[in-house]
């Protein structure tokens, strides 16, 4: 009797608790705005304004001193348990098996995220602080990165001599770490999910490691070892050695199947620790993949590349 009373009562709680959030926040100069609290760290606040559920994310230093005081007193952490399933709730619309919750709770320091609820001209790509695209270079300046709806839309241009490609300078150099990216792929090719460090010359364009993922299937690469390292480069320039080249990647990397699906929006997690990283699909971990490439000591760029793509949200935690 008592577990089937767990469920209701969890929901009322996360409701009142939700509830509680909503509050009237002022700036330093007296203007407010009647929404939601999000999530916040050192230097930052993200509040969902309640008469359009629009996100901003504000400078503490921009918020009075009671708004400022009240982010003080909060917990350092915001999960609470789902009792149906294996994850937590950080915040609404965010998810995390449970073991990558641990290691945020303990270890976890949030360096970047973005919600990608902006507008942007018609006509001009304009992607935002830190954030780049190939676009001029492979789309002869067409726009390819679009703003609509509360996500970034990549759709590859039909002049375009390549996959839709964006890159994040961090703010930090990282080791290990947990990324969360909700998206939905929306053509059948490959989209790709990469760490880079520019600086490096063990590979082409410091490429390190990535998770691709299209209908069906994802795989995890040692790109540092594999497809950009010397050897890769030599085999891509050489006449008659794609089967060579294709034996070098497949040596590097590994393809399992997952409940991923076109032009279904999903919660992908990618957690880098050492030299593994470990894939979960929502709730369930799908595989783990070992390598040196996945150990390099300084990941300075996020890359995500394209032809069909829509991202809802990113958040990065660094765990060292």
């Amino acid at each position: 009797m008592i577990k089937h009373l767990i469920s209701p009562i969890f929901v009322l709680t996360a409701l009142l608790l939700s509830q509680a959030e909503a509050r009237t926040w002022t700036s330093k100069d007296g203007v407010t705005i009647d929404a939601e609290y999000i999530s916040s760290d050192e230097n930052k606040v993200t509040i969902k304004r309640l008469k359009d559920a629009k996100e901003f994310t504000l400078p503490l230093e921009k918020l009075s001193k009671q708004d400022q005081e009240w982010l003080k007193q909060r917990p350092k952490t915001d999960l609470v348990a789902d009792e149906s399933k294996n994850y937590y709730l950080p915040k609404e619309g965010e998810i995390l098996p449970k073991r990558l919750a641990s290691l945020v709770k303990k270890r976890g320091r949030l360096i970047f995220e973005d919600s990608f609820n902006r507008e942007d001209p018609d006509d001009v790509e304009q992607l935002g602080p830190d954030w780049r695209s190939n676009s001029k270079r492979s789309a002869e300046g067409h726009k390819q990165c679009d703003f609509s709806d509360g996500k970034l839309v990549l759709k590859v241009h039909e002049i375009a001599d390549s996959h839709v490609v964006i890159t994040h300078k961090l703010k930090e150099d990282i080791k290990d770490s947990v990324m969360w990216i909700r998206a939905k792929i929306t053509t059948a090719d490959y989209t790709f999910i990469s760490y880079s460090d520019p600086e490096s010359k063990e590979s082409q364009y410091g490429r390190l490691c990535g998770v691709t993922m299209r209908d069906g299937d994802m795989k995890i690469s040692d790109l540092q070892n594999g497809f950009f390292s010397p050897k890769g480069v030599k085999l891509r320039n050489s006449v008659g050695a794609n089967e060579k080249l294709r034996e070098l990647i497949a040596e590097n990397e590994i393809t399992f199947s997952a409940g991923i699906h076109t032009n279904v929006m999903s919660n992908i997690f990618i957690h880098n620790s050492g030299r593994k990283i470990t894939v979960y699909l929502e709730d369930e971990e799908l595989s783990s993949y070992s390598a040196s490439g996945l150990g390099h000591e300084t990941k300075r760029e996020l890359l995500i590349s394209s032809t069909g793509l829509e991202i809802e949200h990113l958040r990065l935690w660094s765990l060292d």
